[in-house]
């Protein structure tokens, strides 16, 4: 698996060195899964603990890049500075996708909330195919609704979860 992910990241570094040189929310949203997976990637030997955050992480960056790539690709023509005007929509889909897969993990995730969510997603992609106008304070709006529907339990995101780790390894 070790030779499978440092291939992968070798063949996406300069997709990551250009979000990273354009001070991209998206990256940041990745990072610290990058900067685990390169550490684990650096070892000689691998404990459980690590190989837990291994065989989530890299299958987890996988999917996210491939979804960034498909907005670039389909929805900006492979214009990555029309990308980087709604990179925040973008990564707020992102952040959706990692709560609808938290709150299903933890069986929170209910109608109500799939109604409500799909809704959001629905209007972000309907301003990113239509490269509509808008506000960050929709960003606001989106987070009062999401803080409606939550219960107050500790939800973590597989970003938040791995940020907590490259934290906890000194990162």
């Amino acid at each position: 698996m070790k030779s499978d992910y440092l291939s992968w990241f070798q063949k996406n570094e300069d997709f990551f060195e250009t979000l990273f040189k354009e001070d991209s929310l998206i990256f940041n949203h990745l990072h610290d899964t990058i900067k685990v997976l390169n550490f684990i990637s650096n070892q000689e030997k691998v404990n459980e603990d690590l190989e837990v955050f291994y065989e989530i992480g890299f299958p987890y960056l996988f999917n996210k890049v491939n979804d960034i790539k498909y907005y670039v690709e389909n929805y900006f023509n492979n214009n990555l500075s029309k990308f980087l005007k709604y990179e925040i929509l973008i990564n707020y889909t992102l952040y959706l996708d990692d709560l609808i897969d938290s709150l299903t993990e933890k069986k929170l995730f209910d109608n109500n909330i799939k109604i409500e969510l799909s809704k959001i997603n629905e209007e972000i992609d309907d301003i990113l195919r239509n490269k509509k106008k808008f506000d960050n304070d929709l960003i606001n709006k989106y987070d009062l609704v999401i803080q409606s529907l939550i219960p107050n339990t500790q939800i973590l995101t597989i970003p938040e979860i791995f940020h907590r780790a490259a934290e906890e390894l000194r990162l």
